[in-house]
């Protein structure tokens, strides 16, 4: 994937400027600026969902005294503290506006500066990406809207925010094309891999495993083109390292949260990733699926699709079109690059079998099941959506077409030909574009769930929300907790269980369940307000006042 004889003759400065604004540009005709505005929340709070579970994450987080480690969280479990990775609430960014929060507004949110950051460094990583294939700055900037407007970033955008910054792995393939550079600092490679592994993790923990799928294939390059296996022990081993310190430091080890989860395999990509629009294609209908569930989008776009046979229409033809004839040109051009193609199409293939696997679909139908052994399906149950790791081939195969329409012969045709097909793509997701406008650019009022005034009167005196019992489906739900997080964030109480991402489920069950037998007992705390979230296991007791505020079982101990 090293292309040293393309590299750009322009600064990467200007690209990686003009790639930015871009960004900029299109995030605003997509969503409008008025999201940006931190103080303004009713978008976030109307969301519901994951949304929801992030926003609110950050601010218990921000009301909670600083503690080591960084990202703990205080008043969201009965089981003690938890990290605010676990609510997915960005600790890169969380952390850094605790720190200011003494001269934040009391309503703050960075979900809608988080996102415009995102769309602005995917357009500047993607620039300069194009830059090692291309010397026209016109092509590397404008072709980087292919890469900010990808269909895996528009479905994460402004819903699983955290996942939208999709420019961690562009800005790993980036790397990857400087395998078998020789750098002015030697270390400088394994330094650069570790920053990008600890924003990784800082982001999402996902991004770690993808990056590191990437950097294989510059691990393979690497030794293939300069022998420095000691070189690619220092990159790996830095990456590792560093990364796991900073999740220590922000507190993904700490207290009983289990790491792994339940969900492998359904939460797998189907083999028809690349053509499945799942409807948000205007041109395409979606193909019948085994199972339904997105976490394994990564459709292409119409538009990239066409740009794919546009840049191998123009190699084939380049072949014919030059003197020595069309065998004796693609013999060259596959001498040149064929471990290139090669490391990426193994890169590619692991992250597609890894992200379809241990149950293979192709559409509608079975290929393959695969029975892992219990201690291997432990270790993949970390990354148990699998689905998501169809990202690393979208953007090696976003690359490699790029890169083959910019290596044309005729400069000429380059232009007008990503004008049409870049016209393509957004056509052909108008539709949803548009949705996002509307939907966005409207001024949203949120209205809490909690209306009546007698919840001031049964939490009077009362420090905590207790939701009894809680099953997996209640711990996995966000509109359980949505309300009444609120609620208890600006009055000062906590909850006895929460939306995590990763959660000691059997813990916090069976402290609900003990809380209800008490409870059924007399024996209830007095300083608590109980959440009866199934109603045929409302307390019958004399000393258990129960009633039903805005459609929630309520008991009290008296």
């Amino acid at each position: 994937m090293n292309t040293e004889n393309s590299q750009s003759k322009l600064t990467g400065v200007l690209v990686f400027s003009g790639g930015c604004l871009l960004g900029a540009l299109i995030f605003w005709l997509t969503y409008g600026f008025s999201i940006v505005n931190p103080e303004y929340d009713g978008w976030v709070n109307a969301s519901g969902g994951d949304l929801s579970q992030h926003y609110m994450g950050w601010k218990f987080f921000r009301r909670s005294p600083w503690a080591f480690p960084l990202g703990l969280t205080e008043g969201l479990s009965s089981d003690g503290m938890v990290s605010c990775m676990y609510t997915d609430s960005i600790p890169l960014f969380a952390v850094f506006f605790k720190l200011l929060s003494p001269l934040l507004p009391d309503t703050f949110q960075y979900v809608g500066i988080w996102e415009l950051t995102s769309f602005i460094l995917m357009g500047g990583f993607s620039s300069l990406l194009v830059n090692r294939f291309s010397r026209n700055p016109v092509f590397c900037i404008f072709s980087s809207a292919f890469f900010i407007l990808a269909p895996s970033v528009l479905t994460r955008s402004l819903h699983h925010e955290a996942l939208s910054a999709q420019w961690i792995l562009v800005a790993a393939i980036l790397l990857w094309t400087y395998a078998g550079h020789d750098w002015m600092f030697r270390a400088a490679p394994a330094v650069l891999w570790t920053l990008l592994g600890v924003i990784s993790v800082t982001v999402h923990v996902y991004f770690l495993g993808m990056i590191l799928m990437i950097m294989a294939g510059y691990i393979l390059s690497d030794i293939f083109l300069k022998k420095r296996i000691l070189h690619s022990v220092y990159v790996l081993g830095f990456t590792l390292l560093f990364s796991v310190i900073t999740m220590f430091v922000f507190g993904a080890f700490y207290g009983d949260s289990d790491f792994t989860a339940g969900g492998l395999g359904r939460f797998s990509a189907n083999y028809n990733f690349l053509y499945n629009s799942y409807g948000h294609s205007d041109f395409l209908k979606p193909p019948a699926v085994y199972n339904s569930n997105q976490e394994g989008f990564g459709y292409a776009g119409l538009g990239m699709m066409v740009m794919a046979v546009t840049g191998i229409v123009f190699a084939v033809i380049s072949c014919f079109t030059e003197e020595d004839g069309f065998f004796s040109v693609l013999g060259r051009r596959i001498k040149k690059y064929w471990f290139h193609c090669l490391a990426a199409l193994l890169v590619m293939a692991g992250a597609v079998f890894f992200a379809a696997s241990p149950t293979g679909t192709f559409n509608d139908r079975i290929i393959y099941e695969i029975n892992y052994p219990e201690t291997v399906q432990k270790f993949l149950m970390v990354f148990r959506a699998s689905g998501r790791f169809v990202w690393v081939a979208d953007y090696i195969l976003f690359t490699g077409i790029t890169a083959a329409v910019a290596s044309v012969r005729k400069k000429a045709f380059i232009l007008p030909a990503l004008a049409v097909c870049l016209g393509i793509q957004l056509l052909d997701l108008r539709t949803w574009l548009v949705s996002f406008h509307t939907r966005y650019t409207a001024e949203t009022v949120y209205e809490s769930p909690l209306k009546s005034d007698e919840w001031d009167t049964v939490t009077e005196g009362r420090d905590m929300f207790i939701f009894t019992p809680v099953t997996q489906a209640e711990l996995g739900a966000a509109k359980t907790y949505r309300g009444f997080a609120e609620y208890a964030c600006d009055r000062g109480m906590s909850l006895s269980s929460f939306y995590f991402a990763r959660t000691s489920a059997a813990s916090l069950s069976e402290y609900a369940q003990k809380c209800l037998d008490d409870l059924s007992a007399g024996k209830g705390m007095k300083n608590a307000v109980y959440i009866i979230l199934n109603p045929e296991a409302v307390p019958e007791n004399s000393s258990v006042e129960v009633k039903v505020i805005d459609g929630y079982t309520v008991a009290l101990q008296k």
